[in-house]
């Protein structure tokens, strides 16, 4: 039988294979029509910034069966001010949208201006990383339930190493002029990661960008 180690060890190799079999859609511009075309009735009000949500859901779409959570796909703004609800929990199935406020971190505002203008996969950074994510296992943390992420893009493969997490703040709070600023991690209010955190964790999509809409 496996020993402690070697069975963590044996789920992190599972972990890096899965993660490595992430790849970013290769299709023509009909293919892409096509798939989007397929996925027409998600944000019917048009919330989701467009460019953004075409990137996830072909993104999304492309890499699907790799996917454990298929139900939802989160969308991250991080053009728009810290004091918007700017993270967008989609539901894949009925289409319907919920919209939460998040944090950045403050290497990527070193002003303390509520927009994030610095991103890094570097650790001690504190700054947040742009790309596609991967989330994982829930566990308690300083702040109770957080969500492990696993980054699938370049510019966020550091993630896990860097405890790059999503998890309630104190800090953060609906209807506040500025959100308070994390090490990096997408923090979102107390009162509503329980629920959030239940929705996305187990294999679901994330997606972190900065639209130009």
């Amino acid at each position: 039988p496996l020993g402690k180690a070697d069975g963590a060890g044996s789920a992190t190799t599972a972990r890096k294979e899965l993660l490595a079999k992430f790849k970013e859609p290769t299709l023509t511009d009909a293919e892409q029509q096509e798939v989007l075309e397929r996925y027409s009735s998600i944000d019917a009000a048009r919330e989701v910034p467009r460019t953004l949500l075409e990137s996830a859901l072909l993104y999304f779409d492309f890499n699907s069966a790799l996917l454990e959570n298929t139900r939802y796909v989160t969308v991250i703004d991080f053009s728009q001010h810290s004091s918007k609800r700017r993270l967008y929990l989609v539901d894949m199935e009925s289409g319907a949208l919920e919209r939460h406020v998040v944090a950045h971190g403050s290497g990527s505002d070193p002003d303390d201006e509520g927009i994030p203008s610095q991103f890094s996969n570097l650790n001690d950074s504190h700054q947040s990383s742009l790309g596609f994510y991967l989330t994982c296992e829930t566990y308690s943390g300083k702040w109770g339930l957080s969500l492990k992420l696993d980054g699938l893009s370049e510019t966020n493969s550091e993630a896990r190493s860097r405890a790059i997490v999503m998890h309630g703040a104190s800090y953060v709070v609906d209807g506040k002029a500025k959100q308070g600023r994390s090490w990096g991690c997408p923090a979102i209010p107390m009162p509503e990661k329980v629920a959030v955190i239940a929705k996305l964790k187990a294999g679901s999509l994330m997606y972190a960008e900065r639209s130009a809409e």
